[in-house]
């Protein structure tokens, strides 16, 4: 088997990153590329891997088994339903190709504007000339605006006696003592 390309240590985040890697090397269009070969390069990185970590293994196993489920079908005659069946496959696959791409991409742009950010242009600014009269009568004013906005309320605690609040519930709920009863 002749491999597209050589794989060498290589990391991915995901079984879809290398299946987008596989694809942007072959630079052709990913509707145009061969799920077989997909398939073929696919399995050869899932067999170099060192890391046993399972979680990340086993994400890659199942899309080599989905890799391998689409190039079995395409080497085999296929009735009509199974053609449809094996078009939607393929197409499910390349759609989550080009969506992963697509997130990629823009996480990268949010990663680039974020350290452009990061480290803004400092803009020379001078302050103008302000008299100092002015400026003491604004802020005082200000501070008297706030003083007359911060109001304090103060609320007055009732006294409840412990009879008066059993009344008040005998009352409401029409409670009846247990000793009229027997």
């Amino acid at each position: 088997m002749e491999l597209l390309f050589k794989l060498e240590q290589l990391e991915f985040e995901g079984p879809l990153d290398l299946l987008l890697y596989l694809v942007q090397k072959k630079k052709i269009d990913i509707r145009q590329l061969s799920i077989s070969q997909l398939a073929d390069e696919f399995l050869y990185y899932v067999n170099q891997m060192e890391e046993l970590n399972l979680n990340v293994t086993s994400e890659f196993i199942a899309t080599a088994a989905y890799l391998l489920e689409l190039k079995s079908k395409s080497l085999l005659p296929m009735s009509e339903k199974e053609k449809k069946e094996y078009e939607y496959k393929r197409e499910l696959l390349i759609r989550r190709i080009e969506e992963y791409a697509r997130l990629k991409e823009l996480t990268e742009q949010i990663l680039n504007k974020s350290s452009a950010d990061q480290y803004p242009v400092k803009v020379p600014y001078t302050f103008p000339k302000v008299d100092e009269k002015k400026l003491v009568k604004i802020v005082k004013a200000a501070l008297q605006e706030v003083e007359v906005k911060q109001k304090v309320y103060i609320i007055k605690k009732e006294n409840y006696s412990l009879e008066k609040i059993m009344e008040e519930i005998e009352e409401k709920y029409d409670v009846v003592n247990l000793f009229d009863l027997l």
